[in-house]
């Protein structure tokens, strides 16, 4: 009896056990399903977060540059041309046979077409930046029918940027110009801009937008470097190009035998650099330094040397630079109307003269005439600047802008000592 109740004892503690192990199997088995759709919840939040976090970083990325340009607006375009000074030199001249070691047993024959293909390889790169530059007027007929005329000249690529090159011409055949084409190698031509012109230099400057330029030709479009005038010396070696002889294409090798003459111009005064190479009146081009850089802008049409114009005569291209920088940029030339010269040292000692530039002439009606200047009248100093020479005087008036007043200090003669004056000169533009 007792086995028996014992035995019913355990069957009911075994059913028991078994249905807590039933009740244990479905409690893990919810569990493992409330955890994947946990982990699912989990991952689509952080899809979502990874998504708009992407989202986030290209709306960035695009309004940032808008919303930067909104609050920091950009300067405006504008070309800078380092300036040269008469203190830079250097003894280092390339030779044209210096990457060749020349033998000494080389007949002359054997050595001039070393030279030869010396000069090809310096002038390659500047003769690749020739452009040639057309400007075409309207003009009237005695039958009052209109007809184009056509005015044509080199043109010298000298900068190029992001947006734009730059190109120095002839005045000549841009002056009063309906329309301005430029030419590059044999692509189409393109329009171009006038940005600056010098009546009395001869020069202008032109820009055309990079956009607009061919393909093919902005893939070899190159510009030749302005170099340092200052540095050449007389028996320098000089390569001529573009049209020196007078007729087009043309390359040339010769040195330099003067670099003492000087042209006046109002405002300003500028060496001449004079060559043996011989020249035209109607030549036009660049001179190139063996380093391949330009050092002058040949002008053959000078008043002072029209008897003399069978050699190749250029200005110094240092001297130019702030005039190149003004019409490149669009700025007004400023004008003040007087002609000037250094006075040199030697007449300062044995002339007891102050030191400055000597005014030998003032133009009709100039803002120099009206503030009261006259022939004779040494400049001393413009504002805060000493004026010591041309250089320097032309330098400190293109800093004034049309309408500013400038302060003049001259020392005019007496009946027997220089008098120290003070006059205000209100600059204009041409």
């Amino acid at each position: 009896m007792k086995d028996r109740k014992g035995d019913n004892l355990k069957e009911e503690k075994m059913i028991q056990e078994e249905q807590e192990y039933q009740f244990m199997r479905e409690t893990i088995k919810k569990d493992s399903k409330g955890n994947k759709k946990i982990l699912t919840k989990i991952a689509g939040i952080a899809g979502a977060g990874v998504l708009f976090g992407a989202c986030a970083s290209a709306v960035f990325a695009y309004s940032y540059p808008i919303f930067w340009k909104a609050v920091n607006p950009s300067e405006p375009h504008s070309l800078e041309i380092p300036p040269d000074s008469p203190s830079d030199n250097t003894d280092e001249t390339m030779s044209l046979d210096q990457s060749e070691g020349i033998d000494e047993s080389l007949n002359s024959l054997s050595y001039l077409g070393i030279v030869s293909e010396g000069v090809q390889k310096i002038s390659q790169n500047a003769r690749s930046a020739l452009v040639t530059v057309t400007g075409t007027t309207s003009e009237e007929n005695v039958f009052n029918h209109s007809y184009l005329d056509k005015e044509q000249a080199y043109g010298i690529v000298f900068a190029i940027d992001n947006e734009r090159v730059y190109i120095i011409t002839e005045n000549e055949a841009v002056d009063e110009a309906r329309q301005i084409r430029v030419s590059f190698g044999d692509e189409n031509a393109v329009t171009a801009r006038l940005t600056g012109q010098d009546a009395e230099t001869g020069f202008a400057v032109v820009t055309v937008p990079l956009k607009d330029i061919p393909q093919k030709a902005r893939d070899s479009l190159k510009n030749v470097d302005l170099g340092n005038s200052y540095t050449v010396e007389q028996s320098e070696y000089i390569i001529a190009i573009g049209c020196p002889y007078g007729y087009a294409d043309s390359v040339a090798l010769g040195r330099v035998t003067s670099i003492s003459e000087k042209i006046s111009t109002i405002d300003g005064e500028y060496k001449l650099l004079v060559t043996d190479i011989p020249g035209s009146s109607q030549g036009s081009g660049i001179l190139l330094n063996l380093e391949g850089e330009v050092v002058g802008l040949i002008v053959q049409e000078i008043e002072e040397y029209e008897q003399a114009a069978n050699v190749v005569r250029a200005l110094s291209i240092s001297q130019m630079k702030p005039l190149i920088e003004r019409m490149a940029n669009g700025e007004p030339l400023s004008y003040v109307g007087i002609y000037g010269t250094q006075v040199i040292q030697e007449r300062e000692q044995s002339q007891d003269l102050p030191g400055g530039v000597f005014v030998s002439q003032v133009e009709e009606n100039s803002p120099a005439m009206r503030a009261g200047i006259l022939s004779g009248d040494i400049i001393t100093r413009i504002g805060n600047t000493e004026i010591t020479d041309m250089d320097t005087y032309t330098e400190t008036i293109q800093k004034y802008k049309k309408g500013s007043r400038a302060k003049f200090y001259l020392k005019r003669k007496s009946v027997s000592d220089y008098t120290e004056m003070e006059l205000y000169v209100t600059v204009e533009g041409k």
